[in-house]
């Protein structure tokens, strides 16, 4: 079995999400076989997104875990393959208007919907989550970040 992190990409000053993971792939990879994947195009433009969902369709294995802030690969996974990681609301918290629905949408509710499972870092998250997107709650599973 071969389980695929995708991770955002490598930006200066962006690091606290893959030190964690860093942590959890080496205890896996004692047991199964792991790859990274960083998507390589940062930011929120279309034609960026769409190149970053390509590249992580392309990477998939047996397992895909999206580690945060790229959720939207989701929509070009396996949905019975995929885990969905999120770390924090706070992008969604401080959007409005259209802005918020296309972050609700891109980065939450379909991806959510595209996910086998979707595991939180806190039962604050998991009941913020929940009450933004209720259909996630069965999904939900809580694992704390291991620092």
């Amino acid at each position: 079995m071969e389980i695929n992190y995708i991770f955002r990409s490598k930006l200066v000053k962006r690091f606290s999400i893959e030190n964690v993971f860093t942590n959890v792939t080496n205890e896996v990879s004692k047991t199964f076989n792991t790859i990274s994947t960083f998507v390589p195009f940062p930011g929120t433009h279309p034609i960026k997104l769409l190149q970053n969902m390509i590249m992580a369709k392309n990477s998939q294995r047996d397992i895909n875990h999206i580690t945060g802030d790229v959720h939207y690969t989701a929509l070009v996974l396996n949905p019975k393959t995929t885990i969905l990681t999120i770390h924090d609301l706070v992008t969604l918290k401080n959007s409005k208007g259209i802005k918020r629905f296309i972050l609700k949408m891109l980065w939450f509710d379909l991806p959510i919907r595209k996910s086998k499972l979707v595991t939180v870092i806190s039962n604050q998250i998991a009941n913020e989550l929940s009450s933004l997107i209720p259909h996630a709650k069965p999904k939900i599973r809580i694992i704390y970040d291991p620092i």
